[in-house]
């Protein structure tokens, strides 16, 4: 466990990347404060939807949730929703929990939004600490604001021992929730993004434009329920039938994309992969990605920017609208 500060942090991924053995940051945590663990590294995938009120979608949410608990498999794990929480022990605890238990009101409700999350606890962790074993979603209604998203974290050597079988699981996910928009890349573990850290950690963003900023409820309460529009890009963009529809130039791009570039597509949408493996970059070195700025620039027509605040949390003596700004336009 490696405690030491942001200057060093920084100094030891830049290291990791350019040594191209980021994938060992795994089991390495960073910074501490009140003896909890404040941040990790792993991959985070989010996905984009409208449920309007569909009992399918919630069923697909619960059978998603099951799949994802059986591929990683934690030793200790909570399943919970806004009214409660139990410790699980099997991916058949989830459908319980959910379908028979203390959501089941919500699970049977088309005018209901749900949501619910399930967390593993890693070995010599806490229990609210960053975790690579993460499933979050909110299920939206048709009488809710907001439109749905999904979210999951994972290992990074799991990823790279395992790439066509991590994309697999991203196209499948896409496919099966009809996401309008998702992305997965590295990113930085956080126990909530509504905490401090990601605030103290926004001069890693700054350096190593290849992260992942995965605050999906921050872009949910921008874009309401648009499902016409994208946040950024990253190693893993996909891009839903309205988006396509909208954006000939788009599915023109995925008929021919560009080196480095490769297209995959599932019933309602394409994914762009930018590379063979997830990157972060180092602006230091003006190491950016090549392929992640060639899906930029095919994605950019429907980026939205229309942001009435900041989407990032940064220290105070920043201007949380133009870093916002910089962080969208990163690979422009």
């Amino acid at each position: 466990m490696i405690m030491i500060s942001l200057a060093e942090v920084i100094a030891y991924i830049a290291d990791l990347n350019r040594t191209d053995t980021f994938y060992e940051l795994d089991d390495k945590y960073f910074f501490h404060s009140h003896n909890l663990i404040n941040c990790s590294f792993g991959a985070t995938s989010e996905f984009y939807f409208v449920a309007t009120g569909r009992r399918q979608l919630k069923d697909t949410t619960v059978n998603l949730a099951e799949e994802y608990y059986n591929i990683l498999n934690p030793v200790e794990a909570y399943i919970a929703s806004d009214t409660s929480n139990t410790k699980i022990n099997s991916s058949k605890d989830i459908s319980s929990f959910i379908r028979h238990g203390r959501l089941r009101w919500r699970f049977e409700q088309p005018d209901e939004p749900m949501s619910f999350y399930v967390r593993g606890v890693e070995p010599g962790l806490k229990r609210f600490e960053p975790s690579h074993i993460d499933f979050s979603c909110l299920i939206d209604a048709a009488n809710f604001a907001l439109g749905g998203s999904l979210y999951y974290n994972f290992y990074l050597n799991k990823l790279n021992e395992n790439v066509d079988d991590y994309i697999k699981l991203f196209k499948n996910t896409c496919e099966k929730l009809r996401s309008s928009y998702a992305v997965s890349g590295i990113s930085l573990l956080y126990g909530t993004y509504s905490s401090i850290q990601p605030e103290l950690c926004y001069p890693i963003y700054k350096i190593f434009p290849g992260l992942v900023y995965a605050d999906v409820n921050g872009f949910r309460l921008e874009t309401q329920k648009r499902e016409d529009v994208i946040r950024d890009v990253n190693w893993l963009t996909a891009v839903g039938s309205i988006i396509l529809e909208k954006h000939p130039s788009i599915v023109k791009a995925a008929e021919r994309p560009p080196a480095g570039v490769i297209v995959h597509r599932y019933d309602t949408g394409v994914i762009f992969q930018a590379g063979a493996r997830p990157m972060i970059g180092d602006a230091n070195f003006d190491d950016v990605p090549p392929a992640y700025k060639a899906v930029n620039r095919i994605l950019r027509p429907a980026r939205f920017e229309e942001y009435r605040g900041p989407y990032l949390r940064v220290p105070d003596i920043v201007d949380g609208n133009a870093a916002t700004r910089e962080w969208i336009t990163r690979f422009d």
